[in-house]
């Protein structure tokens, strides 16, 4: 089994805090997300490997202020995309307890 995903992300505008930085940015892109996996199947058992954010897609620097995080200018609310980029996994699933017909 194959399965593709293909999400586009418009983009849109950030609300406007009271006392954040003035260069605070007040629109973010829009953004392309895509994740793929493959699964064979087994009576018993399956083997599946897949990724994620195939286009390595990242926000830069997601949380303004995120060296001072007690100062003026932190701000973690600015938050729209991934934060982290492309992803690979592999992994084996096991049926336990499985019924007779």
């Amino acid at each position: 089994m194959f399965d593709y995903t293909v999400q586009f992300n418009g983009g849109g505008r950030l609300p406007v805090v009271a006392g954040s930085p003035a260069n605070s940015p007040t629109e973010f892109p829009a953004f392309t997300n895509m994740n793929a996996q493959i699964t064979k199947y087994f009576r018993y058992w399956n083997l599946y490997a897949g990724a994620e954010n195939l286009l390595d897609y990242v926000q830069h620097h997601p949380v303004l202020g995120a060296d001072r995080p007690f100062g003026n200018e932190f701000d973690a609310t600015r938050i729209w995309g991934p934060v982290m980029g492309r992803k690979f996994y592999a992994g084996i699933r096991i049926t336990l307890n499985r019924k007779s017909n």
